[in-house]
């Protein structure tokens, strides 16, 4: 089916000169106006343009929330780069409104010094649970999870969960769900699945153990990159449940991020094959690419010498 062809926008892009006057005038609402009223590719590269001076005065400016927004649209590399530049409580309460997957993997990409930073400046409970998601592998489901889930007892009843997702539905919009699980009365431990769909037809007093999937599939949080691959091929599953070795419902990784995984994972290996040995990015300077790359390129230059010059001594 065709899609509806959309009118192009009529907004002219932002200039990142009005941008840096914007930033040092301290002008918040000017800047949270061109947020709003500009494409996001637009706002993003106009970010990118800007000094790391007036990047780092532009996200300790704005709304926090806003701030998320804008590092969700930029290259990792340069939302790794930015976070580095502003006060750790700035970076936390940025932080604070990413989703969990993406908070590990700017701690995880941070050095040593500023994470532990960042972490101080958190909620104990948040840094916390950050620190231990940062120290999966990045490629294993628990590099991958998301521990934003929607869970519930499984001796609830089915008009108990109705009017509590009614009361989180603030909560839940900012919330990619697709399904909620069901937990034992001893713990975190997975019990099984609860469709929407069944928990809307179900009698106000019946409980979730009755109307969940039981035994649902899930995986462990050491499972591979290669192995998520595999699960989301064999089913369609909008995300799978991870637990730990004892069957703690641990979080959600969904297929979208295996898929951003694997695409990352293959222009790395495409990037590598070029000798650039970290992403690089068009807003880079001159220098700053090149020296990524001299190490590489050194290596292959070498080693170009050396077959020539044993092809040589056999003519």
């Amino acid at each position: 089916m065709n899609q509806p062809t959309q009118e192009p926008s009529t907004t002219p892009a932002p200039d990142p000169a009005q941008f840096a006057d914007a930033i040092r005038e301290g002008n918040v609402e000017l800047l949270e106006g061109y947020l709003e009223t500009h494409d996001a590719r637009e706002t993003t590269r106009a970010f990118c343009e800007l000094s790391d001076s007036d990047q780092a005065a532009m996200l300790s400016a704005i709304d926090p929330a806003a701030a998320a927004e804008v590092l969700d649209e930029i290259p990792d590399v340069e939302t790794i780069e930015a976070v580095g530049l502003l006060e750790p409580e700035t970076a936390a309460a940025i932080l604070h409104e990413m989703p969990s997957d993406e908070q590990a993997d700017v701690v995880a990409a941070l050095g040593d010094t500023d994470a532990e930073a960042i972490l101080s400046a958190m909620d104990p409970e948040e840094a916390r649970q950050l620190k231990e998601l940062a120290d999966y592998a990045p490629d294993s489901a628990g590099g991958l999870m998301a521990t934003e889930v929607v869970s519930f007892r499984s001796t609830a009843s089915s008009d108990r969960v109705r009017r509590q997702l009614r009361k989180d539905v603030e909560r839940l919009r900012k919330l990619d769900i697709q399904y909620a699980y069901v937990t034992d009365n001893k713990g975190r431990h997975l019990a099984g699945v609860l469709r929407l769909r069944d928990l809307l037809l179900a009698e106000d007093a019946a409980p979730l153990s009755e109307i969940m999937v039981r035994d649902p599939l899930s995986v462990r949080v050491d499972t591979t990159l290669d192995e998520l691959v595999e699960l989301f091929d064999d089913h369609a599953f909008l995300g799978v449940p991870v637990t730990d070795e004892a069957g703690l419902l641990l979080g959600v990784v969904s297929r979208e991020a295996v898929d951003e995984a694997t695409q990352e994972q293959a222009a790395s290996d495409f990037r590598r094959s070029l000798g650039v040995v970290e992403e690089e990015v068009r807003s880079m300077p001159t220098f700053r690419r090149s020296r990524l790359r001299l190490s590489w390129l050194s290596i292959n230059i070498l080693l170009n010498v050396v077959a020539a010059s044993v092809i040589a001594g056999y003519q």
